[in-house]
């Protein structure tokens, strides 16, 4: 599964890894908008190998990411469904070894470590949530071993394709052209349901992090304020449905009033003023935009709330 908008030299190096495959994918769908004229013409230049796997799922101009994995994820057939983005490369053993994984019946998805170019940090946290919702993410860093984790990242992950057909992507979720924590829409009912997620690092695929073309690059050095409080909607609210009810009034007194370097509360922006972290006038705005969001999406949880989802109990 590999949405993409508007970056034709990334997708051709993604598609071109994933046809050398030592284990051939089956179908690979690329999901782009109506008028990506720049991604018609690089699946054009494509090779008669690599265009013989494509599946094209042409969605509406004004259609997000979300729409075009949602519609992709509906249109597979496969029995494993791995995801990924238009600016990483997969080695060639990347579908072989993830096959492996799925001999233990209890997993329902499997994830690795996007390799970033400049990346030095380490970590031996990964994908986790902690029980007052703090979300660690570190995937790009993980070290050690392989690991039970509560989510992946869609840059490289892989789950079994009837339950990610059941779950799909959840419709609640904003974003005007990126839709961040499409994951988490994914992953957390698995985990509610009792199955396993899989991390390990050692399944690695090279990550890019190409600029994004629809003006949301908060996660790559700009602040954009609007997609910035679409972020923190959708975290909050797939947090907010994980949690248990104490963990949900934690949530909320944490996340107002503490939050992250990322996501402040009202103490880490002081803070960050103070020490002058980044500019007053913007961590005042990531501020304000992170408490928009966090009160939107606690919105969203209490008046939309997701259908009920019949997601098929692990097995014993």
């Amino acid at each position: 599964m590999v949405p993409t908008y508007r970056r034709p030299d990334m997708l051709v190096g993604c598609l071109r890894a994933l046809s050398a495959q030592t284990l051939p994918p089956l179908e690979v769908f690329v999901c782009y908008r109506d008028g990506d004229g720049q991604t018609e013409r690089a699946l054009l230049s494509l090779g008669e190998k690599e265009l013989s796997l494509v599946h094209r799922m042409v969605l509406g101009s004004s259609d997000n990411f979300a729409a075009g994995l949602r519609a992709g994820i509906a249109a597979s057939s496969g029995d494993l469904v791995a995801l990924t983005d238009d600016d990483s490369e997969a080695p060639p053993d990347w579908l072989e070894r993830i096959t492996g994984y799925f001999r233990d019946a209890s997993v329902a998805g499997v994830g690795g470590r996007d390799v970033l170019p400049s990346e030095t940090v380490l970590a031996e946290v990964v994908g986790r949530i902690q029980w007052f919702g703090r979300r660690i993410g570190n995937h790009h860093a993980g070290v050690g071993g392989m690991r039970d984790v509560d989510f992946l990242k869609g840059v490289n992950c892989c789950f079994r394709g009837d339950l990610l057909r059941e779950i799909g992507v959840d419709r609640r979720l904003k974003g005007s052209g990126t839709v961040i924590h499409t994951e988490l829409s994914i992953c957390l009912p698995m985990r509610r349901s009792g199955w396993r997620l899989i991390y390990d690092p050692q399944l690695s695929v090279t990550h890019h992090i190409a600029q994004r073309q629809d003006g949301d690059n908060n996660h790559r050095g700009e602040f954009n304020t609007s997609g910035f409080g679409d972020t923190t909607h959708n975290e909050t609210l797939m947090v907010l449905e994980h949690l248990s009810p104490l963990g949900r009034i934690a949530f909320a007194c944490w996340s107002f009033l503490i939050g992250t370097a990322f996501t402040p509360g009202l103490l880490h922006c002081l803070r960050s003023v103070a020490t002058g972290g980044e500019p007053a006038t913007q961590a005042v705005r990531r501020w304000w935009a992170t408490r928009s969001g966090r009160f939107a999406g606690l919105r969203t949880y209490l008046l939309l709330p997701r259908p009920t989802q019949l997601v098929a109990k692990r097995r014993p």
